[in-house]
């Protein structure tokens, strides 16, 4: 028996314009997605300004939630 180890997913950061766009159309103001993220928002600014990249686990959070986000404003799927 082989133990195996999974590689670590690589999550790409989104585009700041294109995360901003999404929660824009989504209805959530900054707060509300840097309170769901549990950073301030004066992070979530930096980011969505390209400023500054969240890594790790915020990082993961963030992409999961843009990526549901816009699978909810995706009507054709």
């Amino acid at each position: 028996m082989t133990d195996s180890i999974e590689a670590p997913r690589k999550v790409e950061p989104p585009d700041p314009a294109k995360a901003r766009a999404i929660r824009e159309e989504y209805g959530w103001s900054r707060r509300r997605m840097a309170d769901a993220l549990r950073v301030d928002t004066s992070s979530l600014v930096r980011w969505e300004r390209g400023v500054m990249r969240p890594t790790g686990r915020r990082l993961d959070d963030w992409a999961t939630l843009l990526d549901r986000m816009a699978r909810g404003l995706d009507r054709s799927a």
